[in-house]
């Protein structure tokens, strides 16, 4: 079994035992199971021309979920902001119990939510018959 992946697991559950915030808990087991699993991209590199996205520039996700930077993209693509990257971030940094001591907002999380998914059904080439559901779960 893979060990991390049941950390994750058990992670998550814990942060919903303490604080049942499941949207936040949701998105935080998408973004860490996509990047155990590689499909999580680095939002501070253009992989097309190799450029560090850095300070107020944003990122942008073509419909695979790979990043681009403003020249690359022609501003085209779900835009992710020096905030919303910021967001991830914490989430990527921080125990899933952490998250509700570091606030992210709910329209970053929803934001985050929606990057997820877009990498999601990029990665398994179809839409998700669940989607609805966690919508409304979260």
């Amino acid at each position: 079994a893979n060990e991390r992946l049941y950390r994750l697991v058990k992670a998550v559950l814990e942060a919903i035992e303490e604080q049942p915030d499941t949207h936040r808990a949701l998105r935080y087991f998408e973004c860490w199971l996509l990047r155990l699993v590689g499909f999580f991209p680095d939002l501070s590199m253009c992989p097309a021309c190799g450029r560090r996205i850095t300070g107020e520039d944003s990122t942008f996700l073509t419909a695979e979920g790979a990043p681009r930077c403003v020249a690359c993209s022609d501003g085209r693509g779900i835009e992710v902001t020096r905030e919303l990257r910021e967001s991830i971030a914490r989430i990527l940094k921080l125990h899933p119990t952490g998250l509700a001591r570091n606030h992210i907002s709910a329209e970053h999380t929803s934001q985050i939510g929606e990057i997820n998914y877009q990498i999601i059904r990029h990665a398994l080439e179809r839409d998700l018959r669940s989607r609805d559901a966690l919508r409304h779960r979260g």
